[in-house]
């Protein structure tokens, strides 16, 4: 019979009791973590719990986007011990237990009693030793064991049948993995592609400062996060990509010819200075590895470098933060001053409105992190509030006389509104645009027979 290790004290998930398999579990919203909680503001995969021995659990933070709390602190990697509260979004798991009982014995843990408010000190007893808090352990009956000779030689079997499993197991993963360099000839055992996943990180260190800008994705989100000493930055943000967005991009790495270039651009290190650039990138059965460090890039590599900016830039808003402080206030403020010619020109153009509002969105994120804000950030902000209005009732109008125009069977004109909702909205991710995109393909089903 299992043992309960977790308990859910707080949460949609509340009164679970969670138990930690020999080989650790995953904990996230998503469906693929090993345990999965329902709680809206958990990170898809938010931490995993493993053990360091069998009578000690830890808890390590898988880069989530609201940290992992142990005890209100957050944690990168922290052993657990019992009565300790792990915060994972809105959800707080307490330890109950540490370890599973030993033979023939049962653990329960409870909370201890409210101490007495006038109880008089005991007197001073010898110290015992350690154990959980309020650990009560109840012995039973053991069936008959084995004699300590052949327990010894039994042990003995197994520990060298689990390394030789160990070995030929390392062996196959080696020969398989997606993310291994080259293509080395070895058994090779028939798995799924994987998705399309990338890592690209940037570090430049100086004797006064370190910058580290570091862009993923997995599994559909994109993540960045950005660390500055000097300007004590620590920024990090997530957010979903549309599937078709990275299937074009590892398109064009591939034809780019990424998966060929060599994995290791090595220079001299100059004293006190520190540039290194590693970009990672599998799709399907490609995958390569690339480092630079401490010399100029390769002509064949800052065209893919360039276009994993660009697509952190145009489709994310994020690969924005890689910048230095100087350069942040210049682009922010022309992104401001863009924003401000096209919201002008809204009507040259149906997407000139939706493109101000990324650029007033551009400013504000470039000036995020950087104090004092210049005096036109508070007007960016105004700007694009007013522009997210003048769309919305746009789109509104357009949907009200798509309506009317489908009741009186209509299609022509019905398909024009749609149509001109999906040119105001052309974010493919945004709801609006999947609504117009839905009744456009019906609508146009209607109209084929007329053709």
């Amino acid at each position: 019979m299992s043992v309960s290790h977790l308990i859910v004290e707080k949460g949609p998930d509340r009164g679970r009791e969670i138990t930690i398999p020999p080989d650790g579990a995953r904990i996230g919203r998503s469906s693929r973590n090993d345990i999965t909680l329902l709680d809206p503001v958990m990170s898809r995969f938010h931490c995993r719990i493993f053990w360091l021995d069998p009578q000690t659990l830890a808890v390590a933070d898988l880069g989530s986007s609201n940290q992992t709390l142990v005890n209100g602190h957050p944690v990168q990697e922290q052993p657990l011990k019992s009565g300790d509260r792990i915060t994972l979004g809105d959800s707080v798991l307490k330890v109950v237990r540490t370890g599973d009982p030993a033979p023939g014995e049962i653990s329960v843990s409870v909370d201890p009693p409210p101490a007495a408010a006038s109880a008089p000190l005991a007197a001073p007893v010898p110290a015992a030793p350690h154990r959980s808090p309020l650990t009560f352990r109840i012995r039973r009956a053991l069936p008959p064991t084995l004699p300590p000779r052949r327990m010894i030689l039994a042990g003995v079997a197994l520990v060298m049948a689990l390394i030789a499993a160990s070995v030929w197991l390392f062996k196959i993963i080696q020969s398989d993995s997606p993310l291994k360099g080259g293509s080395a000839p070895g058994p090779r055992i028939a798995v799924p592609e994987p998705a399309f996943f990338l890592v690209y990180e940037k570090v430049e260190g100086s004797a006064s400062n370190i910058f580290r800008y570091a862009l993923s994705v997995r599994d559909g989100t994109a993540t960045v996060q950005i660390d500055e000493i000097l300007s004590a930055r620590h920024v990090r943000r997530e957010k979903r990509v549309d599937d078709s967005l990275l299937e074009s991009l590892a398109q064009s790495v591939r034809a780019a010819g990424f998966f060929e270039l060599p994995e290791d651009y090595l220079g001299v290190t100059p004293p006190n200075l520190f540039d290194s650039t590693t970009l990672l990138i599998a799709a399907g059965r490609d995958s390569r590895k690339i480092r630079i460090l401490n010399r100029v890039e390769p002509d064949a590599f800052k065209p893919i470098r360039e276009m994993i900016e660009e697509f952190g830039r145009s489709e994310l808003g994020l690969a924005a933060l890689a910048m230095p402080p100087d350069r942040l206030r210049g682009e922010a403020q022309n992104a401001y001053l863009r924003g401000l010619k096209l919201a002008e020109e809204r009507e040259v153009r149906e997407d000139n409105l939706f493109k101000a509002i990324q650029a007033f969105q551009s400013a504000e994120w470039y000036l995020e992190t950087l104090d004092p804000k210049p005096d036109y950030f508070a007007d960016a902000i105004t700007q694009r509030q007013a522009c997210e209005h003048d769309l919305q009732e746009r789109i509104a109008n357009l949907d009200f006389l798509a309506e009317r125009a489908i009741k009186l069977r209509d299609w022509t004109d019905a398909a024009r509104q749609l149509r001109l909702i999906c040119a105001l909205m052309p974010d493919r991710m945004d709801d609006r645009n999947k609504r117009a995109m839905r009744k456009l393909l019906e609508v146009e089903r209607h109209l084929k027979p007329n053709r």
